[in-house]
């Protein structure tokens, strides 16, 4: 249903295809001590993000979220 759940702490992980590249990913948890430079996340008060830079070419991209026991979710970016 794409509800927030505020307790939630759960591993993400973001992949993107196309053009463009994830360059960090995280939370806003200032006691995660967890690598931003990987696509891999845990949630903070359920929720995660992901940074990600277009390349130097015109088109689309999608991001696409997975974590276990939840349905994937995927956005789709362009770039002109």
């Amino acid at each position: 249903q794409g509800r927030v759940v505020p307790d939630a702490a759960v591993p993400v992980n973001f992949t993107i295809a196309g053009n463009a590249s994830i360059k960090a990913a995280g939370s806003a948890d200032l006691k995660c001590s967890d690598n931003y430079s990987t696509p891999d996340a845990t949630t903070w008060k359920g929720r995660a993000m992901a940074v990600v830079r277009a390349s130097d070419k015109k088109g689309s991209a999608t991001l696409k979220a997975t974590s276990p026991n939840l349905k994937a979710a995927s956005v789709k970016l362009s770039g002109k």
